[in-house]
């Protein structure tokens, strides 16, 4: 359960993150936001609650796919050559 609760959180507090990273990347200028918590401000005050969580499904999709590809691959390397290491320094 606290898995389940941890990995909530993570996905609320980063597709915030990722959403007002998006914003300080592709607005017209440069020079809009002054560091993250303002370009936060600002997103919430002219866009609403809501903005900031739009786009997050693409990028939660994104996460799961490279941990679920991410963690067996090295799980599998590991598995493969570190009895093989072993052996050698044995």
């Amino acid at each position: 359960m606290v898995f389940i609760a941890t990995l909530n959180f993570y996905y609320i507090s980063f597709a915030i993150l990722l959403t007002v990273t998006t914003h300080m990347q592709t607005d017209k200028s440069p020079y809009q936001y002054r560091g993250m918590f303002h370009a936060l401000g600002t997103v919430y005050r002219e866009e609403g609650f809501r903005a900031l969580y739009r786009g997050w499904l693409p990028s939660v999709i994104g996460v799961v796919g490279y941990l679920k590809l991410c963690y067996p691959l090295l799980f599998a390397f590991i598995a493969v050559y570190l009895p093989l290491y072993a052996l050698s320094y044995s």
